[in-house]
C-alpha cells in the first residue's frame, strides 16, 4: 500500500488551471499556489481596499495600470486610521508622547 501511495503522488499530472505545466502529482498544490501564472489572485492591495482578482500572469499589468487607485485607497485608508487614533486619544485610551 505504501508503495502504491508513493506511486500515486509521483505521477506525472496537467496544472488544473490548463496552463500546460506538468507537474508531480504531489507537486501540483505548490504549482497552482506558487507558480502557475494562471492562478487568481486577490490584489496586493487588497487589504487598502483594491476588489481586484486577477491571473498571476496580469498582476505586474494591474499594479502599473492602478497605481493612481491603489494610493488613492493607501491615501483613504491612513486618514481613516488617523481620525480612528485621534478619537481614541480623545476617549483617552491611548496616551500621545
Amino acid at each position: 500500500m505504501k508503495d502504491h501511495i508513493e506511486k500515486y503522488s509521483k505521477f506525472p499530472v496537467t496544472c488544473p488551471n490548463s496552463c500546460g505545466v506538468l507537474t508531480l502529482r504531489e507537486m501540483i498544490a505548490n504549482h497552482t499556489e506558487d507558480d502557475c501564472p494562471l492562478t487568481m489572485m486577490p490584489c496586493p492591495y487588497e487589504q487598502m481596499g483594491c476588489k481586484t482578482k486577477i491571473q498571476r500572469r496580469e498582476m505586474g499589468s494591474h499594479l502599473q495600470s492602478a497605481m493612481r487607485l491603489h494610493l488613492d485607497l493607501a491615501c483613504v485608508k491612513i486618514n481613516t486610521t488617523e481620525e480612528t487614533l485621534n478619537e481614541t486619544r480623545k476617549l483617552g485610551y491611548i496616551t500621545q508622547n
